[in-house]
Parts: C-alpha cells; sequence; structure tokens
C-alpha cells in the first residue's frame, strides 16, 4: 500500500483436473504493515478467494474464466465505495512452454462499483513450476 513497511500475506490453492478440465480455488489473507500515509484511515488485514475454470485446448495452451473477491482493506470508512468488497471476473489464457514456465495473460474487469481496486486491468504472469 506504499507505506513503506512491509505486508505479508499467504494463499492457499487447489485444484481438481479430469481430461481436459481444471478448477482452480484460491482463499488467501493480507496482513498490512503500519500506515502513517493518512493517519485518518487505518487499513485492516483483508481476506481474498476466487474460484477458475481452465479448459486445456492444445497440450500447451488453454482458456482461462476466473470470478474472484476481495474484502476491502477500509471495511470502516462510512463510504460504501472503499468499503465494499471487489468482485471481479477475468479472462484469458495459459501458456505452458517445455522448460516447466508458463505465461498467462488475463483481462480483468470489475463487476462491482467500488473505488477499493481497479475498475479494469490487463495482468501478464510468468510462473515456473516444479
Amino acid at each position: 500500500f506504499g507505506s513503506g513497511s512491509a505486508d505479508f500475506g499467504f494463499q492457499a490453492h487447489f485444484t481438481r483436473e479430469w481430461k481436459r478440465h481444471a478448477m482452480h480455488l484460491g482463499l488467501g489473507a493480507v496482513h498490512l504493515g503500519s500506515w502513517d500515509l493518512v493517519p485518518e484511515i487505518d487499513p485492516e488485514d483483508y481476506i481474498f478467494g476466487s474460484g477458475s475454470y481452465e479448459f486445456l485446448m492444445t497440450e500447451i495452451w488453454s482458456l482461462l474464466a476466473q470470478l474472484g473477491i476481495t474484502a476491502s482493506p477500509y471495511r470502516d470508512i462510512t463510504t460504501d465505495d472503499l468499503a465494499d468488497p471487489s468482485i471481479r471476473f477475468n479472462a484469458g489464457f495459459r501458456w505452458r512452454f517445455a522448460s516447466g514456465l508458463t505465461l498467462e495473460g488475463l483481462i480483468e474487469e470489475n463487476l462491482t462499483r467500488t473505488n477499493s481496486s481497479a475498475d479494469f486491468g490487463i495482468f501478464f504472469g510468468l510462473n515456473f513450476g516444479f
């Protein structure tokens, strides 16, 4: 959150695969460090979760659809725009390389009217599995 202190988090990820399909479930939490930027606002630790469906088009690439929800770190603020959780839909792809690397690309749309998350996003990620 740009406060200069360290934030810590964890996420558990569960996957169920069958034939050319996969379902993914992710649950996590973030503990926010100290916040001195705006003393009147005290962000809280928050939780998040997501559910994803993956369809394997070929051996190396697949299509992804994901629905995620994240609690706002500003729940004590009386303005609903900041206090409400964000609910997002993502759609994209996953490309698998022979080396164990995967490249993911997603477009994200926020389904709720809230100012605690981005309205729209484009994400790319590079992962290594072992």
